[in-house]
Parts: structure tokens; C-alpha cells; sequence
């Protein structure tokens, strides 16, 4: 069975998906794992530190410019206006939960946190139901519905 992985700069851009897309939808079974488009992790863990700092103003600032990446995205993405009108459901869902965890009381286990510690708490970002759902979903839409892949986020 092949493992297939994408990440950065090979899913950040809509033609690049599409190409992804082409590449595991060949019939024969497979993994694929996924990970954050370029430059999210980095917001990610921006908006993370930000929150830790108590400067929930620039953390929703840099969840908004994020979510501003990602509309047009969404927007290339898809071909119909009923995958757009999805895509951009989705990121609403998603982006909805990132802006809901910005908000005093925010932290972390520790009170004095390193870089490592603020790239943890932002990868519970990424793995719950934000960045790699987004991905799978979008896929998913793209992808033929007989073709089943095995999913790793």
C-alpha cells in the first residue's frame, strides 16, 4: 500500500490541491496524510502566543488575516457555487472555534512557557477540528466518491 504525505507549499494553493487531487485519485489504495498549508502553523502558533500574552485584540487579528487566506482559497478551489458555498461553510465552522478559544483565561499547563510549549498548545489547534478537517473535507468534495482513501491529519 503507498503512504502518501502533502503539506506546505504542495497544498498551499488551490491549483496545487487540484494537482493532489489527480495524484491519489489513480484507483489503487493508499494513505494519505496531510498537513497545515503553508504558513498556518506559523499563525497558529502566532495566535497561540498572542493569547498567552493576553493580547486577544492581535490574536484575533492574526486568526482574521488567516481566514482571509483562506477565503479566496476556497474560492479557487471549487468550481461550483455549491462547493464554494460549502468550503466557505466550512472554514466558517472551523474558524468560528479558533476565534471562540481567543479569550481571557486562555493557557497553558505552565506559567512559563517556550517555544515548544506554545508549538504544542497550537498543534490542539490544528488537531481539533480546524486546519486538517478543512483539508479533508475540501478533498473531499473534489475527489470521486469511489474512491476511498484512508485519512491521517
Amino acid at each position: 500500500m503507498k503512504i502518501l504525505k502533502f503539506g506546505g507549499t504542495s497544498v498551499g494553493k488551490p491549483e496545487r490541491m487540484k494537482s493532489i487531487a489527480d495524484i491519489i485519485n489513480d484507483g489503487s489504495d493508499k494513505i494519505v496524510v496531510l498537513s497545515a498549508v503553508s504558513g498556518t502553523t506559523n499563525a497558529l502558533v502566532e495566535i497561540s502566543a498572542l493569547s498567552l500574552k493576553n493580547d486577544f485584540e492581535g490574536a484575533k487579528a492574526k486568526a482574521q488575516e488567516l481566514y482571509n487566506k483562506y477565503v479566496p482559497f476556497v474560492a479557487n478551489l471549487y468550481s461550483t457555487e455549491e462547493g464554494k458555498t460549502k468550503g466557505t461553510a466550512i472554514i466558517d465552522e472551523h474558524f468560528g472555534l479558533i476565534k471562540s478559544n481567543i479569550k481571557e483565561g486562555f493557557s497553558s499547563v505552565e506559567e512559563n512557557e517556550t517555544r515548544d510549549d506554545i508549538i504544542k498548545i497550537t498543534d490542539k489547534f490544528i488537531k481539533t477540528k480546524t486546519h486538517n478537517n478543512i483539508i479533508r473535507k475540501i478533498l473531499n468534495q473534489e475527489i470521486n466518491e469511489e474512491n476511498k482513501h484512508h485519512w491521517y491529519l
